[in-house]
């Protein structure tokens, strides 16, 4: 036969302060790992808004798409860099042109684009 014995005051109170501990959450918002048609709707959206920076002698690239990045995370739910959004438009201007290109060129079948 085992016998329990009830457990003290302060044994109760530690266990059960433990039962309600929970992990703290954070409303950080998630690092893009991949980017769906409506991220880059939003870069091309943040892009044009800022494309006249760009023209501008004393601006380097880098600082334009860091002010790229601040209104792509303002307006989403995940963040992001300017390195990762100037390397995103640098692969949608290269496929851009390699459409163009296929289209300009006579007797080839005409490929479509989603984003133009």
């Amino acid at each position: 036969m085992v016998l329990s014995v009830p457990a003290g005051p302060e044994q109760s109170t530690a266990a059960a302060s433990q039962a309600n501990i929970s992990p703290v959450k954070t409303s950080e918002p998630t690092v893009l790992t991949h980017w769906d048609d409506n991220d880059v709707k939003l870069l091309i959206d943040g892009y044009s808004k800022h494309k006249h920076f760009f023209k501008k002698g004393r601006t380097t690239n880098k600082v334009v798409f860091e002010q790229v990045a601040k209104y792509f995370n303002a307006n989403s739910s995940v963040s992001v860099i300017g390195d990762q959004c100037q390397h995103k438009w640098g692969k949608l201007e290269q496929y851009f042109k390699s459409v163009e290109d296929n289209n300009l060129a006579t007797g080839r079948e005409r490929r479509d684009w989603k984003f133009f």
